[in-house]
Protein backbone atom coordinates (compact mmCIF):
# COMPACT_ATOMS: atom_id res chain seq x y z
CA UNK A 1 0.00 0.00 0.00
CA UNK A 2 2.86 2.38 0.79
CA UNK A 3 4.24 1.82 -2.73
CA UNK A 4 1.00 2.91 -4.36
CA UNK A 5 0.67 5.87 -2.00
CA UNK A 6 4.17 6.96 -2.99
CA UNK A 7 3.38 6.48 -6.67
CA UNK A 8 0.19 8.51 -6.24
CA UNK A 9 2.05 11.37 -4.58
CA UNK A 10 4.80 11.22 -7.20
CA UNK A 11 2.16 11.32 -9.92
CA UNK A 12 0.78 14.55 -8.50
CA UNK A 13 4.19 16.05 -7.79
CA UNK A 14 5.74 15.23 -11.16
CA UNK A 15 2.68 16.54 -12.98
CA UNK A 16 2.37 19.64 -10.81
CA UNK A 17 2.06 21.88 -13.86
CA UNK A 18 -1.23 20.11 -14.59
CA UNK A 19 -2.30 19.24 -11.05
CA UNK A 20 -1.63 22.57 -9.33
CA UNK A 21 -4.22 24.56 -11.34
CA UNK A 22 -6.73 21.72 -10.89
CA UNK A 23 -6.17 21.59 -7.12
CA UNK A 24 -6.45 25.38 -6.93
CA UNK A 25 -9.71 25.11 -8.86
CA UNK A 26 -11.03 22.57 -6.37
CA UNK A 27 -9.91 24.72 -3.42
CA UNK A 28 -11.58 27.78 -4.92
CA UNK A 29 -14.84 25.93 -5.57
CA UNK A 30 -14.94 24.56 -2.00
CA UNK A 31 -14.18 28.00 -0.58
CA UNK A 32 -16.85 29.71 -2.68
CA UNK A 33 -19.52 27.14 -1.86
CA UNK A 34 -18.84 27.24 1.87
CA UNK A 35 -18.93 31.04 1.96
CA UNK A 36 -22.25 31.17 0.11
CA UNK A 37 -23.69 28.37 2.29
CA UNK A 38 -22.47 29.96 5.52
CA UNK A 39 -23.75 33.38 4.48
CA UNK A 40 -27.16 31.94 3.69
CA UNK A 41 -27.56 30.87 7.34
CA UNK A 42 -25.81 33.90 8.80
CA UNK A 43 -27.52 35.79 11.65
CA UNK A 44 -26.66 38.87 9.60
CA UNK A 45 -29.64 38.16 7.34
CA UNK A 46 -31.98 37.67 10.28
CA UNK A 47 -31.24 41.11 11.69
CA UNK A 48 -31.67 43.11 8.50
CA UNK A 49 -34.56 44.25 6.36
CA UNK A 50 -34.86 42.21 3.19
CA UNK A 51 -33.10 39.27 4.82
CA UNK A 52 -35.66 36.81 3.48
CA UNK A 53 -35.11 37.92 -0.10
CA UNK A 54 -31.35 37.83 0.35
CA UNK A 55 -31.51 34.32 1.81
CA UNK A 56 -33.52 33.12 -1.20
CA UNK A 57 -30.97 34.68 -3.56
CA UNK A 58 -28.08 33.10 -1.67
CA UNK A 59 -29.81 29.72 -1.73
CA UNK A 60 -30.05 30.00 -5.50
CA UNK A 61 -26.38 31.00 -5.58
CA UNK A 62 -25.33 27.87 -3.69
CA UNK A 63 -27.18 25.70 -6.21
CA UNK A 64 -25.51 27.54 -9.08
CA UNK A 65 -22.06 26.98 -7.58
CA UNK A 66 -22.81 23.32 -6.81
CA UNK A 67 -23.95 22.54 -10.37
CA UNK A 68 -21.16 24.61 -11.87
CA UNK A 69 -18.57 22.88 -9.69
CA UNK A 70 -19.75 19.46 -10.87
CA UNK A 71 -19.58 20.40 -14.55
CA UNK A 72 -16.43 22.48 -14.37
CA UNK A 73 -14.35 20.07 -12.26
CA UNK A 74 -15.25 17.27 -14.67
CA UNK A 75 -14.26 19.52 -17.57
CA UNK A 76 -10.90 20.58 -16.14
CA UNK A 77 -10.07 17.06 -14.98
CA UNK A 78 -10.67 15.79 -18.52
CA UNK A 79 -7.67 17.84 -19.67
CA UNK A 80 -5.55 16.42 -16.88
CA UNK A 81 -6.53 12.78 -17.37
CA UNK A 82 -5.89 13.08 -21.10
CA UNK A 83 -2.23 13.74 -20.31
CA UNK A 84 -2.13 10.98 -17.66
CA UNK A 85 -3.57 8.17 -19.78
CA UNK A 86 -0.25 7.62 -21.51
CA UNK A 87 1.41 7.29 -18.11
CA UNK A 88 -1.22 4.77 -17.02
CA UNK A 89 -0.62 2.81 -20.22
CA UNK A 90 3.09 2.72 -19.42
CA UNK A 91 2.34 1.41 -15.92
CA UNK A 92 0.19 -1.26 -17.53
CA UNK A 93 3.00 -2.32 -19.89
CA UNK A 94 5.42 -2.51 -16.95
CA UNK A 95 3.19 -5.02 -15.18
CA UNK A 96 0.62 -3.14 -13.16
CA UNK A 97 -2.86 -4.56 -13.60
CA UNK A 98 -5.97 -2.47 -14.01
CA UNK A 99 -6.84 -3.03 -10.37
CA UNK A 100 -3.52 -1.54 -9.33
CA UNK A 101 -3.99 1.41 -11.69
CA UNK A 102 -7.50 1.87 -10.27
CA UNK A 103 -6.02 1.89 -6.75
CA UNK A 104 -3.46 4.45 -7.90
CA UNK A 105 -6.22 6.68 -9.33
CA UNK A 106 -8.24 6.31 -6.13
CA UNK A 107 -5.28 7.37 -3.99
CA UNK A 108 -4.54 10.36 -6.23
CA UNK A 109 -8.20 11.40 -6.02
CA UNK A 110 -8.18 10.93 -2.24
CA UNK A 111 -5.06 13.09 -1.87
CA UNK A 112 -6.55 15.77 -4.13
CA UNK A 113 -9.84 15.71 -2.23
CA UNK A 114 -8.08 15.93 1.14
CA UNK A 115 -6.00 18.93 0.06
CA UNK A 116 -8.98 20.65 -1.54
CA UNK A 117 -11.29 20.15 1.44
CA UNK A 118 -8.79 21.01 4.18
CA UNK A 119 -7.41 24.11 2.45
CA UNK A 120 -10.75 25.11 0.93
CA UNK A 121 -12.74 24.85 4.16
CA UNK A 122 -10.01 26.60 6.15
CA UNK A 123 -9.94 29.41 3.58
CA UNK A 124 -13.73 29.51 3.55
CA UNK A 125 -13.95 29.90 7.32
CA UNK A 126 -11.20 32.51 7.31
CA UNK A 127 -12.73 34.53 4.48
CA UNK A 128 -16.34 34.29 5.65
CA UNK A 129 -15.82 36.96 8.26
CA UNK A 130 -14.42 39.36 5.67
CA UNK A 131 -17.23 38.41 3.28
CA UNK A 132 -19.90 39.23 5.84
CA UNK A 133 -18.23 42.54 6.59
CA UNK A 134 -18.15 43.27 2.87
CA UNK A 135 -21.80 42.36 2.45
CA UNK A 136 -22.75 44.53 5.40
CA UNK A 137 -20.94 47.49 3.86
CA UNK A 138 -22.85 47.10 0.57
CA UNK A 139 -26.18 47.24 2.43
CA UNK A 140 -25.66 50.85 3.57
CA UNK A 141 -27.36 50.02 6.85
CA UNK A 142 -26.09 49.47 10.38
CA UNK A 143 -26.51 45.76 11.09
CA UNK A 144 -24.95 43.96 14.05
CA UNK A 145 -23.87 40.35 13.80
CA UNK A 146 -21.68 37.85 15.63
CA UNK A 147 -19.51 35.66 13.43
CA UNK A 148 -19.43 31.92 14.10
CA UNK A 149 -18.34 28.76 12.30
CA UNK A 150 -21.29 26.95 10.73
CA UNK A 151 -20.89 23.23 11.38
CA UNK A 152 -23.79 22.35 9.10
CA UNK A 153 -22.23 24.29 6.23
CA UNK A 154 -18.88 22.53 6.80
CA UNK A 155 -20.53 19.10 6.71
CA UNK A 156 -22.69 19.83 3.66
CA UNK A 157 -19.74 21.27 1.74
CA UNK A 158 -17.56 18.28 2.56
CA UNK A 159 -20.25 15.78 1.53
CA UNK A 160 -21.01 17.63 -1.72
CA UNK A 161 -17.42 17.75 -2.92
CA UNK A 162 -16.64 14.23 -1.76
CA UNK A 163 -19.54 13.11 -3.94
CA UNK A 164 -18.14 15.13 -6.88
CA UNK A 165 -14.66 13.62 -6.42
CA UNK A 166 -16.22 10.15 -6.26
CA UNK A 167 -18.01 10.73 -9.57
CA UNK A 168 -14.78 11.99 -11.14
CA UNK A 169 -12.97 8.87 -9.89
CA UNK A 170 -15.67 6.56 -11.28
CA UNK A 171 -15.45 8.31 -14.65
CA UNK A 172 -11.67 7.89 -14.66
CA UNK A 173 -11.91 4.20 -13.75
CA UNK A 174 -14.33 3.63 -16.62
CA UNK A 175 -11.94 5.28 -19.09
CA UNK A 176 -8.93 3.34 -17.82
CA UNK A 177 -10.86 0.08 -17.53
CA UNK A 178 -12.12 0.19 -21.11
CA UNK A 179 -8.73 0.96 -22.63
CA UNK A 180 -5.94 -1.47 -23.41
CA UNK A 181 -2.29 -0.69 -22.74
CA UNK A 182 -1.73 0.33 -26.38
CA UNK A 183 -4.85 2.48 -26.56
CA UNK A 184 -3.81 4.32 -23.39
CA UNK A 185 -0.31 4.86 -24.74
CA UNK A 186 -1.75 6.29 -27.97
CA UNK A 187 -4.58 8.25 -26.35
CA UNK A 188 -2.97 11.62 -27.08
CA UNK A 189 -2.90 10.83 -30.78
CA UNK A 190 -6.59 9.95 -31.06
CA UNK A 191 -8.87 12.33 -32.89
CA UNK A 192 -6.13 13.43 -35.29
CA UNK A 193 -8.40 13.28 -38.34
CA UNK A 194 -9.51 16.68 -39.53
CA UNK A 195 -13.24 17.12 -38.81
CA UNK A 196 -15.71 17.93 -41.53
CA UNK A 197 -17.76 21.10 -41.46
CA UNK A 198 -21.34 20.16 -40.59
CA UNK A 199 -23.70 22.49 -42.42
CA UNK A 200 -26.77 21.19 -40.59
CA UNK A 201 -25.23 21.90 -37.17
CA UNK A 202 -24.22 25.39 -38.26
CA UNK A 203 -27.69 26.18 -39.65
CA UNK A 204 -29.38 24.78 -36.54
CA UNK A 205 -27.15 26.91 -34.32
CA UNK A 206 -27.89 30.02 -36.39
CA UNK A 207 -31.65 29.37 -36.21
CA UNK A 208 -31.61 28.85 -32.43
CA UNK A 209 -29.55 31.98 -31.94
CA UNK A 210 -31.88 34.00 -34.19
CA UNK A 211 -34.91 32.79 -32.18
CA UNK A 212 -33.24 33.79 -28.92
CA UNK A 213 -32.28 37.21 -30.26
CA UNK A 214 -35.79 37.85 -31.61
CA UNK A 215 -37.24 36.93 -28.21
CA UNK A 216 -34.84 39.31 -26.48
CA UNK A 217 -35.56 42.35 -28.65
CA UNK A 218 -39.30 41.87 -29.26
CA UNK A 219 -40.63 41.29 -25.73
CA UNK A 220 -42.19 44.45 -24.32
CA UNK A 221 -43.74 43.37 -21.00
CA UNK A 222 -41.28 43.20 -18.05
CA UNK A 223 -42.96 40.18 -16.47
CA UNK A 224 -42.95 38.30 -19.77
CA UNK A 225 -39.24 39.13 -20.13
CA UNK A 226 -38.59 37.60 -16.71
CA UNK A 227 -40.49 34.42 -17.57
CA UNK A 228 -38.84 33.94 -20.98
CA UNK A 229 -35.33 34.98 -19.94
CA UNK A 230 -34.23 31.47 -18.95
CA UNK A 231 -35.66 29.97 -22.14
CA UNK A 232 -33.63 32.50 -24.14
CA UNK A 233 -30.51 31.66 -22.09
CA UNK A 234 -30.84 27.96 -22.88
CA UNK A 235 -31.28 28.68 -26.58
CA UNK A 236 -28.21 30.95 -26.58
CA UNK A 237 -26.09 28.31 -24.82
CA UNK A 238 -27.10 25.58 -27.28
CA UNK A 239 -26.62 27.86 -30.28
CA UNK A 240 -23.22 29.03 -29.07
CA UNK A 241 -21.89 25.49 -28.78
CA UNK A 242 -23.29 24.48 -32.17
CA UNK A 243 -21.95 27.57 -33.93
CA UNK A 244 -18.51 27.49 -32.34
CA UNK A 245 -18.04 23.77 -33.05
CA UNK A 246 -19.29 23.94 -36.63
CA UNK A 247 -18.18 27.50 -37.33
CA UNK A 248 -14.60 27.00 -36.12
CA UNK A 249 -14.20 24.03 -38.46
CA UNK A 250 -15.61 26.07 -41.33
CA UNK A 251 -13.25 28.92 -40.44
CA UNK A 252 -10.20 26.67 -40.65
CA UNK A 253 -11.41 25.22 -43.95
CA UNK A 254 -11.89 28.72 -45.35
CA UNK A 255 -8.43 29.80 -44.20
CA UNK A 256 -6.87 26.73 -45.78
CA UNK A 257 -8.57 27.52 -49.09
CA UNK A 258 -7.18 31.05 -49.00
CA UNK A 259 -3.77 30.36 -50.51
CA UNK A 260 -2.42 33.87 -49.95
CA UNK A 261 -3.14 33.51 -46.23
CA UNK A 262 -2.54 29.80 -45.63
CA UNK A 263 0.79 29.34 -47.40
CA UNK A 264 2.75 31.65 -45.14
CA UNK A 265 5.19 30.42 -42.46
CA UNK A 266 3.36 32.09 -39.59
CA UNK A 267 -0.05 30.78 -40.69
CA UNK A 268 0.61 27.37 -42.22
CA UNK A 269 1.55 25.46 -39.06
CA UNK A 270 -0.98 27.22 -36.84
CA UNK A 271 -3.99 26.72 -39.13
CA UNK A 272 -3.11 23.12 -40.02
CA UNK A 273 -2.68 22.17 -36.34
CA UNK A 274 -5.96 23.88 -35.37
CA UNK A 275 -7.83 22.05 -38.12
CA UNK A 276 -7.11 18.69 -36.48
CA UNK A 277 -8.65 19.51 -33.15
CA UNK A 278 -11.33 22.06 -33.94
CA UNK A 279 -14.24 20.01 -32.58
CA UNK A 280 -12.73 19.99 -29.09
CA UNK A 281 -11.34 23.49 -29.56
CA UNK A 282 -14.74 24.82 -30.57
CA UNK A 283 -16.36 23.40 -27.43
CA UNK A 284 -13.73 25.07 -25.28
CA UNK A 285 -14.18 28.41 -27.04
CA UNK A 286 -17.96 28.12 -26.64
CA UNK A 287 -17.56 27.46 -22.90
CA UNK A 288 -15.39 30.57 -22.57
CA UNK A 289 -17.95 32.62 -24.51
CA UNK A 290 -20.82 31.45 -22.29
CA UNK A 291 -18.85 32.18 -19.12
CA UNK A 292 -17.90 35.65 -20.39
CA UNK A 293 -21.55 36.37 -21.24
CA UNK A 294 -22.67 35.27 -17.78
CA UNK A 295 -20.10 37.60 -16.22
CA UNK A 296 -21.33 40.54 -18.31
CA UNK A 297 -25.01 39.89 -17.55
CA UNK A 298 -24.58 39.33 -13.81
CA UNK A 299 -22.07 42.06 -13.15
CA UNK A 300 -23.80 44.78 -15.19
CA UNK A 301 -27.33 44.05 -13.96
CA UNK A 302 -26.42 43.61 -10.27
CA UNK A 303 -24.21 46.73 -10.34
CA UNK A 304 -27.02 48.68 -12.00
CA UNK A 305 -29.46 47.59 -9.29
CA UNK A 306 -27.03 48.47 -6.52
CA UNK A 307 -26.03 51.89 -7.79
CA UNK A 308 -29.59 52.61 -8.87
CA UNK A 309 -31.17 51.50 -5.59
CA UNK A 310 -32.00 55.05 -4.57
CA UNK A 311 -33.69 55.77 -7.91
CA UNK A 312 -35.67 52.56 -7.59
CA UNK A 313 -36.64 53.42 -4.02
CA UNK A 314 -37.84 56.90 -5.00
CA UNK A 315 -39.81 55.49 -7.93
CA UNK A 316 -41.51 52.93 -5.71
CA UNK A 317 -42.17 55.43 -2.91
CA UNK A 318 -42.70 58.87 -4.57
CA UNK A 319 -43.22 60.51 -1.17
CA UNK A 320 -41.67 59.95 2.25
CA UNK A 321 -45.03 59.09 3.81
CA UNK A 322 -48.17 57.56 2.33
CA UNK A 323 -51.04 56.88 4.75
CA UNK A 324 -54.64 55.84 4.10
CA UNK A 325 -57.26 55.40 6.84
CA UNK A 326 -60.81 54.10 6.34
CA UNK A 327 -63.31 55.05 9.08
CA UNK A 328 -66.58 53.14 9.28
CA UNK A 329 -68.09 55.51 11.84
CA UNK A 330 -67.98 59.20 10.83
CA UNK A 331 -68.06 60.13 14.52
CA UNK A 332 -64.53 58.74 14.93
CA UNK A 333 -63.00 61.21 12.47
CA UNK A 334 -62.17 63.76 15.21
CA UNK A 335 -60.43 60.98 17.14
CA UNK A 336 -58.38 60.14 14.04
CA UNK A 337 -57.43 63.82 13.64
CA UNK A 338 -56.34 64.00 17.28
CA UNK A 339 -54.33 60.79 17.10
CA UNK A 340 -52.47 61.83 13.96
CA UNK A 341 -51.76 65.33 15.22
CA UNK A 342 -50.40 63.93 18.46
CA UNK A 343 -48.23 61.54 16.49
CA UNK A 344 -46.78 64.29 14.30
CA UNK A 345 -46.66 67.12 16.83
CA UNK A 346 -43.23 66.35 18.36
CA UNK A 347 -41.64 66.67 14.90
CA UNK A 348 -43.29 69.92 13.91
CA UNK A 349 -45.49 68.23 11.28
CA UNK A 350 -49.23 68.75 11.25
CA UNK A 351 -49.87 65.29 9.88
CA UNK A 352 -53.60 65.71 9.70
CA UNK A 353 -53.34 68.84 7.58
CA UNK A 354 -51.24 66.98 5.01
CA UNK A 355 -54.13 64.73 4.06
CA UNK A 356 -57.45 64.85 2.29
CA UNK A 357 -60.68 63.76 3.96
CA UNK A 358 -63.57 62.29 1.98
CA UNK A 359 -66.60 61.82 4.10
CA UNK A 360 -69.86 60.14 3.26
CA UNK A 361 -72.94 59.00 5.08
CA UNK A 362 -71.70 55.75 6.55
CA UNK A 363 -67.99 56.39 6.78
CA UNK A 364 -64.98 58.37 5.67
CA UNK A 365 -61.52 57.93 4.18
CA UNK A 366 -58.50 60.05 4.94
CA UNK A 367 -55.36 59.81 2.81
CA UNK A 368 -52.09 61.69 2.79
CA UNK A 369 -48.91 61.48 0.72
CA UNK A 370 -46.30 64.02 1.77
CA UNK A 371 -42.64 64.81 2.31
CA UNK A 372 -41.20 66.25 5.52
CA UNK A 373 -37.56 67.00 4.80
CA UNK A 374 -36.63 65.35 8.09
CA UNK A 375 -33.52 63.26 8.57
CA UNK A 376 -33.79 59.51 8.07
CA UNK A 377 -33.74 58.86 11.84
CA UNK A 378 -36.53 61.37 12.47
CA UNK A 379 -38.55 59.95 9.57
CA UNK A 380 -38.29 56.50 11.13
CA UNK A 381 -39.38 57.92 14.49
CA UNK A 382 -42.31 59.73 12.91
CA UNK A 383 -43.34 56.58 11.05
CA UNK A 384 -43.31 54.60 14.29
CA UNK A 385 -45.38 57.31 15.97
CA UNK A 386 -47.98 57.33 13.20
CA UNK A 387 -48.22 53.52 13.20
CA UNK A 388 -48.59 53.55 16.98
CA UNK A 389 -51.34 56.16 16.79
CA UNK A 390 -53.27 54.21 14.17
CA UNK A 391 -52.72 50.79 15.72
CA UNK A 392 -55.09 51.40 18.62
CA UNK A 393 -57.25 48.42 19.62
CA UNK A 394 -59.99 50.79 20.85
CA UNK A 395 -60.51 52.31 17.40
CA UNK A 396 -62.66 51.00 14.54
CA UNK A 397 -60.72 52.22 11.56
CA UNK A 398 -58.56 50.30 9.11
CA UNK A 399 -55.38 51.72 7.67
CA UNK A 400 -52.39 51.16 5.38
CA UNK A 401 -49.03 52.90 5.54
CA UNK A 402 -45.91 53.12 3.35
CA UNK A 403 -42.83 54.85 4.75
CA UNK A 404 -39.86 55.35 2.44
CA UNK A 405 -37.33 55.38 5.28
CA UNK A 406 -38.51 51.97 6.51
CA UNK A 407 -38.43 50.48 2.99
CA UNK A 408 -34.90 51.80 2.37
CA UNK A 409 -33.32 49.11 4.55
CA UNK A 410 -34.99 46.33 2.58
CA UNK A 411 -34.07 47.92 -0.76
CA UNK A 412 -30.42 48.40 0.11
CA UNK A 413 -30.20 45.03 1.80
CA UNK A 414 -31.67 43.14 -1.14
CA UNK A 415 -29.81 45.06 -3.85
CA UNK A 416 -26.58 45.00 -1.84
CA UNK A 417 -26.74 41.22 -1.51
CA UNK A 418 -27.53 40.91 -5.23
CA UNK A 419 -24.50 43.04 -6.10
CA UNK A 420 -22.27 41.08 -3.77
CA UNK A 421 -23.45 37.74 -5.14
CA UNK A 422 -22.97 39.08 -8.67
CA UNK A 423 -19.36 39.95 -7.84
CA UNK A 424 -18.71 36.55 -6.22
CA UNK A 425 -20.19 34.59 -9.13
CA UNK A 426 -18.45 36.82 -11.68
CA UNK A 427 -15.08 36.16 -10.02
CA UNK A 428 -15.86 32.44 -10.01
CA UNK A 429 -16.78 32.39 -13.71
CA UNK A 430 -13.78 34.54 -14.70
CA UNK A 431 -11.48 32.13 -12.85
CA UNK A 432 -13.22 29.25 -14.60
CA UNK A 433 -12.71 30.86 -18.00
CA UNK A 434 -9.04 31.54 -17.20
CA UNK A 435 -8.50 27.91 -16.21
CA UNK A 436 -10.24 26.62 -19.35
CA UNK A 437 -7.96 28.84 -21.43
CA UNK A 438 -4.92 27.72 -19.45
CA UNK A 439 -5.64 23.99 -19.80
CA UNK A 440 -6.59 24.44 -23.43
CA UNK A 441 -3.31 26.16 -24.24
CA UNK A 442 -1.29 23.74 -22.12
CA UNK A 443 -2.71 20.58 -23.70
CA UNK A 444 -2.60 21.99 -27.23
CA UNK A 445 0.97 23.15 -26.65
CA UNK A 446 2.08 19.65 -25.73
CA UNK A 447 0.17 18.26 -28.73
CA UNK A 448 1.79 20.77 -31.10
CA UNK A 449 5.28 20.39 -29.66
CA UNK A 450 6.27 17.45 -31.95
CA UNK A 451 5.03 19.36 -35.03
CA UNK A 452 7.04 22.45 -34.18
CA UNK A 453 10.06 20.28 -33.38
CA UNK A 454 9.90 18.88 -36.90
CA UNK A 455 9.51 22.36 -38.36
CA UNK A 456 12.53 23.55 -36.37
CA UNK A 457 14.62 20.76 -37.89
CA UNK A 458 13.76 21.96 -41.38
CA UNK A 459 14.69 25.55 -40.64
CA UNK A 460 11.91 27.19 -38.62
CA UNK A 461 13.41 29.82 -36.30
CA UNK A 462 12.32 30.94 -32.83
CA UNK A 463 10.95 34.15 -34.37
CA UNK A 464 8.92 32.08 -36.84
CA UNK A 465 7.54 30.03 -33.95
CA UNK A 466 6.55 33.18 -32.08
CA UNK A 467 4.77 34.60 -35.14
CA UNK A 468 3.00 31.28 -35.73
CA UNK A 469 1.88 31.09 -32.10
CA UNK A 470 0.53 34.65 -32.23
CA UNK A 471 -1.26 33.87 -35.49
CA UNK A 472 -2.92 30.79 -34.02
CA UNK A 473 -4.02 32.51 -30.84
CA UNK A 474 -5.24 35.68 -32.49
CA UNK A 475 -7.22 33.69 -35.08
CA UNK A 476 -9.62 32.28 -32.51
CA UNK A 477 -8.67 33.62 -29.09
CA UNK A 478 -10.80 36.76 -29.13
CA UNK A 479 -13.83 35.12 -30.77
CA UNK A 480 -15.39 34.26 -27.36
CA UNK A 481 -15.05 37.87 -26.21
CA UNK A 482 -16.67 39.11 -29.42
CA UNK A 483 -19.43 36.51 -29.05
CA UNK A 484 -20.06 37.57 -25.45
CA UNK A 485 -20.33 41.21 -26.52
CA UNK A 486 -22.84 40.26 -29.24
CA UNK A 487 -24.92 38.18 -26.81
CA UNK A 488 -24.94 41.05 -24.31
CA UNK A 489 -25.97 43.56 -26.97
CA UNK A 490 -29.04 41.51 -27.92
CA UNK A 491 -29.82 40.66 -24.28
CA UNK A 492 -29.76 44.35 -23.36
CA UNK A 493 -33.45 45.09 -24.21
CA UNK A 494 -34.69 42.05 -22.30
CA UNK A 495 -32.58 42.78 -19.21
CA UNK A 496 -33.63 46.45 -19.30
CA UNK A 497 -37.28 45.42 -19.22
CA UNK A 498 -36.61 43.00 -16.37
CA UNK A 499 -35.06 45.88 -14.41
CA UNK A 500 -38.36 47.73 -14.80
CA UNK A 501 -39.84 45.18 -12.39
CA UNK A 502 -37.54 46.76 -9.80
CA UNK A 503 -38.77 50.25 -10.80
CA UNK A 504 -35.35 50.97 -12.29
CA UNK A 505 -35.82 53.16 -15.35
CA UNK A 506 -32.33 54.67 -15.59
CA UNK A 507 -31.24 53.20 -18.93
CA UNK A 508 -28.11 55.35 -18.98
CA UNK A 509 -26.91 53.76 -15.74
CA UNK A 510 -27.39 50.27 -17.20
CA UNK A 511 -25.47 51.25 -20.34
CA UNK A 512 -22.62 52.59 -18.18
CA UNK A 513 -22.42 49.47 -15.99
CA UNK A 514 -22.54 47.21 -19.06
CA UNK A 515 -19.72 49.11 -20.79
CA UNK A 516 -17.56 49.20 -17.64
CA UNK A 517 -18.15 45.47 -17.08
CA UNK A 518 -17.10 44.72 -20.65
CA UNK A 519 -14.00 46.92 -20.32
CA UNK A 520 -12.94 45.10 -17.13
CA UNK A 521 -13.55 41.72 -18.76
CA UNK A 522 -11.61 42.75 -21.89
CA UNK A 523 -8.61 43.84 -19.81
CA UNK A 524 -8.60 40.55 -17.87
CA UNK A 525 -9.01 38.59 -21.09
CA UNK A 526 -6.10 40.42 -22.73
CA UNK A 527 -3.86 39.73 -19.74
CA UNK A 528 -4.81 36.06 -19.93
CA UNK A 529 -3.96 36.11 -23.63
CA UNK A 530 -0.49 37.44 -22.89
CA UNK A 531 0.14 34.88 -20.15
CA UNK A 532 -1.17 31.85 -22.05
CA UNK A 533 0.53 32.79 -25.31
CA UNK A 534 3.87 32.90 -23.49
CA UNK A 535 3.20 29.54 -21.85
CA UNK A 536 2.18 28.00 -25.19
CA UNK A 537 5.27 29.45 -26.87
CA UNK A 538 7.62 28.01 -24.24
CA UNK A 539 6.03 24.58 -24.60
CA UNK A 540 6.16 24.34 -28.40
CA UNK A 541 9.68 25.83 -28.45
CA UNK A 542 10.77 22.97 -26.21
CA UNK A 543 11.93 25.09 -23.29
CA UNK A 544 9.50 23.44 -20.87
Amino acid sequence: MSLYARLAWDGIRKNKRLYLPYILTCVGAVTMYYMMRELRDSPLLESMKGGGSSRMILSLGTWVIAVFSLLFLFYTYSFLIRRRQREFGLYHVLGLGKRHIALLCALETLLTAAIALVVGLAAGVGLSFAVELGLRSTMRTAVDFAFSINGGALLQTALLYLAIFLLILLSTLVKVGRGSAMSLLRSENYGEKPPKANVFVAVLGAVLLAVAYVMAVSIQEPLQAMLLFFAAVILVILATYLLFIAGSVALCKALQKNRNYYYQPRHFVSVSSMAYRMKRNGAGLASICILATMVLVMLSSSACLYFGAEDSLNATYPTEFDVTVSVSDPATVPDLEKALNEAGAPYGVAVWQQGTLEQWEDGAEWSAAFDTGLSRERQLALGRAISSALNNPETTWGYSTAFRAEAADEFYGTYGSLFFIGIILSVLFICAAVLIIYYKQLCEGYEDQPRFAIMQKVGMTAADIRRSVNSQLLTVFFLPLAGAALHMAFAFPMIRRMLLLFRLTNTGLFVATALISFAVLAVVYTLVYKATSNAYYRIVKGSI
